[in-house]
């Protein structure tokens, strides 16, 4: 990969010329570190992190890249089935932020969630389940309830109520959310829409699949797939899994 080779060469030429003590050292460690984990090198970032901790511009960094760069130490380290240190990390990320990140800050809702997932990867469901719905409610409360930060944060709690087989309490979760928001948002609303999806999918995995198919009746009937490419993909993924159920 070239642009990770060109990367790998500027950070070591940066240290080499620079000196550990300059500011662009450790921004091309930070760089290079977000390469590696967009593109899945789990453990060169691990140790891209651990370079750029031990610089001396590391406490210089704002404290919102500290936090944020602990909070990615422990998504990579979840992605790579180490779950404890990565709830360490997680923990690290949340008591790091001071009063300037409120409590519906986007930053520490984030990080929030991350630790609620983690939470449940350890076996503190029960937990990191509450955590996860306090969070909807807080993104609600204070950026409204179809706002990206509530959609995000409903997101997080009904997939892990899914990749957890809680079914029933995920249909009952999305069967609510799609009464309270029939008529107030508009058909095509992400919120809704993803509400929907995870309710069909709940009904798919509880076998009540006559129901399934009148939900993905009606959501076609919504909108207009053909100018929705995604969507209609993800249409197509529950109809090819509801068949699946069929045979």
């Amino acid at each position: 990969e070239p642009a990770v080779a060109y990367l790998e060469e500027a950070t070591q030429l940066a240290s080499e010329f620079l000196g550990d003590e300059h500011p662009e050292t450790a921004l091309t460690e930070v760089i290079l570190s977000d390469v590696y984990v967009r593109d899945g090198h789990y453990q060169k970032a691990l140790e891209a992190f651990d370079r750029i901790e031990a610089l001396p511009a590391y406490a210089r960094m704002t404290l919102r890249n500290r936090v944020l760069q602990a909070d990615t130490r422990a998504y990579v380290l979840m992605q790579l089935g180490r779950f404890e240190e990565a709830l360490a990390s997680s923990h690290r990320a949340v008591s790091m932020m001071d009063e300037n990140f409120a409590a519906a800050d986007p930053i520490r809702l984030s990080c929030e969630a991350m630790r609620a997932r983690l939470l449940i990867r350890v076996d503190r469901k029960e937990e990191g389940f509450e955590r996860l719905e306090a969070l909807v409610a807080t993104a609600e409360n204070a950026h409204g309830a179809g706002s990206r930060l509530a959609v995000a944060m409903q997101q997080d709690w009904l997939q892990a109520l899914m990749n957890d087989g809680q079914f029933e309490r995920a249909l009952q979760v999305t069967e609510a959310q799609v009464e309270s928001m029939r008529g107030t948002l508009a058909p095509d609303h992400s919120q809704l829409w993803n509400a929907r999806q995870v309710r069909i999918e709940a009904l798919i995995r509880l076998q009540r699949l006559e129901d399934a198919q009148a939900a993905i009746d009606e959501l076609r009937g919504l909108v207009d797939l053909s100018q929705a490419p995604g969507r209609q993909q993800r249409v197509d993924g529950l109809e090819a899994m509801l068949r699946a159920q069929q045979k």
